[in-house]
């Protein structure tokens, strides 16, 4: 087994919240082909796009951001859709616009979670924009 590519940290304590582990190159590759439309029916990909009605909101009392599986989010007007990931010892995502022109995948191994570590995902993402 390559070390350097899986972890052999037991990632199933979180059940389908993050019992996957990939590389960077595999989640790229998931976010072209999605984006794409090889992986999904037309049908079921326009629902990954489709947020919920205004009125549901979000803690905080935010509008919704998640739809079927993905997320949304906008960083210097460009907006993304995806999917964000944390466990122990790891965070990545893998985000696109709607138009394939701009995707981002990343994986990094933060020392310690918190503040610090949503701020590395903010510059990743700024880099992109």
């Amino acid at each position: 087994m390559n070390h350097s590519s899986s972890s052999v940290y037991n990632q199933s304590y979180a059940y389908g919240d993050g019992e996957m582990t990939s590389t960077v190159d595999d989640l790229e590759r998931c976010t072209a082909a999605l984006f794409a439309g090889r992986l999904l029916p037309a049908r079921l990909l326009r629902r990954m796009f489709t947020l919920p009605p205004e009125h549901v909101r979000m803690l905080g009392s935010s509008s919704a951001r998640y739809s079927m599986g993905l997320q949304t989010a906008t960083v210097n007007g460009v907006t993304f859709w995806g999917k964000t990931g944390k466990q122990y010892g790891n965070d990545s995502g893998m985000f696109s616009t709607l138009d394939g022109q701009r995707r981002l995948a990343w994986s990094y191994s933060p020392v310690a979670g918190g503040p610090e570590q949503q701020r590395t995902t903010k510059r990743i993402v700024t880099a992109l924009t």
